[in-house]
C-alpha cells in the first residue's frame, strides 16, 4: 500500500476521534448514523475543492460547523405561560425534515419572541432539532442579505466564498428562527432575503409584526405559520396570564385590573397587559383600538381580500407607528 495512502486513512480514524468528541462536547449526545451521514454529506460538498485529498478544507469545514453548533446551542430553560404559536412551532417543525420558509405575522407585543424562543429550547431538548435563533435588529448589516446570513451563523469571512450548507449541522436537523425578520427585510428587501433563505436548504421560519411584510413574504412562496391573526391572544387567556403576575404586581395594580385587561384584550396582546400592570401604568385605550385595527386588516390581508389603498399603521412595514 502507498504510504501516502495509508498515512490518509490513520489520519481520518484520529481525525474522526477528535471531531466525535467535540460534537458531543457541544450537543451532548450523537447519532452514530446521522454522523456518518453528515460526514459524507460534507466530504461530497468539498470534493470539488479538496482535490485528492487536501485536507485543510477538510478540517475548515468541520471545524466551523463545529463552531456554530456551540455558537447556537441554547442554554437556556423555557419560561413562562404556554402560547398556541408555541406548540404551533414545535407541532410544525419537530418532526419535519423537508427545507421549506415560513412566515407568522403577529401585531406589536403580541408574545412571538416569547413563543419562538420556549419553542426553540422545545426543539432542541425534545425533538432533536438544531433550532438557530436569530434577530433579525442585529445592525451588524453586511452588504448582501447573504453575508448578514454568514455573519450571523459564525461562518467566518475566509469562508464565505462557500457555499453555506457545507457547514450546516445536518444530522442534527437544524432549522433557522429569525425573529423581528421586519429589520433584515426592511434593509434587505424580501427579494434577496428569500433567495438567500433558499440556499441553506433547512426550514426558515420569519416573525414580523407587520402584515404588509408578512404579505410580502407569503407572495414570494413563504408559507404562513398559522391561520392569519392565529397568535391573537383572547381574554381567558390573558386573564391567566394575569394571573401568574407576581403577587406584589397584582397587589400594586388590583384597582386597575378590570381596565388593564380590557385594553389588553382589545389590542390582542400579552405584552401590553405585562407593561401596563408592571408599571401600574393608565392604560392606553387609543394604543388597544389602533392595535385592533391591525389585527382586522392584517387578517383580511392575508385571507386575500382587496386591500389597495389600506396600509400598516402600527407599525407599518418600515417599522414606524402611526398614532393619528
Amino acid at each position: 500500500m502507498d504510504w501516502k495512502v495509508a498515512a490518509r486513512a490513520c489520519f481520518f480514524v484520529l481525525f474522526r476521534v477528535f471531531v466525535v468528541c467535540n460534537e458531543k462536547h457541544a450537543w451532548g449526545t450523537r447519532d452514530k448514523k446521522g454522523f456518518v451521514l453528515e460526514r459524507v454529506q460534507k466530504g461530497l460538498l468539498v470534493l470539488a475543492s479538496v482535490r485528492m485529498g487536501s485536507i485543510f478544507s477538510f478540517l475548515r469545514v468541520v471545524q466551523v460547523s463545529t463552531s456554530i453548533m456551540s455558537r447556537h446551542l441554547i442554554t437556556y430553560d423555557r419560561r413562562g405561560q404556554d402560547s398556541r404559536l408555541e406548540h404551533e412551532i414545535v407541532n410544525v417543525f419537530g418532526f419535519q425534515n423537508k427545507p421549506g420558509l415560513f412566515v407568522h405575522w403577529g401585531v406589536y407585543e403580541s408574545g412571538q419572541t416569547w413563543a419562538a424562543r420556549n419553542a426553540a429550547v422545545r426543539l432542541q431538548q425534545n425533538c432533536g432539532r438544531f433550532a438557530i435563533f436569530l434577530h433579525g435588529y442585529d445592525f451588524s448589516f453586511k452588504n448582501t442579505a447573504r453575508e448578514w446570513l454568514q455573519a450571523n451563523l459564525g461562518i467566518p469571512k475566509d469562508c464565505r466564498k462557500d457555499m453555506i450548507p457545507m457547514y450546516l449541522p445536518f444530522s442534527h436537523k437544524p432549522m433557522l428562527i429569525i425573529d423581528h425578520a421586519d429589520d433584515v427585510l426592511k434593509h434587505y428587501g424580501g427579494k434577496e432575503l428569500v433567495l438567500s433563505f433558499q440556499e441553506l436548504g433547512i426550514p426558515v421560519l420569519c416573525l414580523v409584526r407587520s402584515w404588509e411584510n408578512a404579505l410580502d413574504l407569503h407572495n414570494r412562496g413563504c408559507q404562513l405559520l398559522g391561520a392569519p391573526g392565529f397568535s391573537r391572544w383572547t381574554e381567558s387567556e390573558l386573564l391567566e396570564l394575569y394571573n401568574t403576575l407576581p403577587r406584589e404586581i397584582q397587589d400594586k395594580c388590583n384597582h386597575n385590573k378590570k381596565a388593564i385587561v380590557e385594553c389588553a384584550v382589545l389590542s390582542g396582546s400579552p405584552g401590553i397587559l405585562w407593561h401596563d400592570a408592571q408599571l401600574n401604568a393608565k392604560p392606553s385605550m387609543h394604543r388597544a383600538r389602533l392595535m385592533d385595527a391591525e389585527w382586522k386588516n392584517g387578517i383580511r390581508a392575508l385571507n386575500g381580500e382587496d386591500m389597495q389603498g389600506v396600509t400598516g399603521r402600527f407599525p407599518d412595514k418600515n417599522g414606524t407607528f402611526h398614532w393619528d
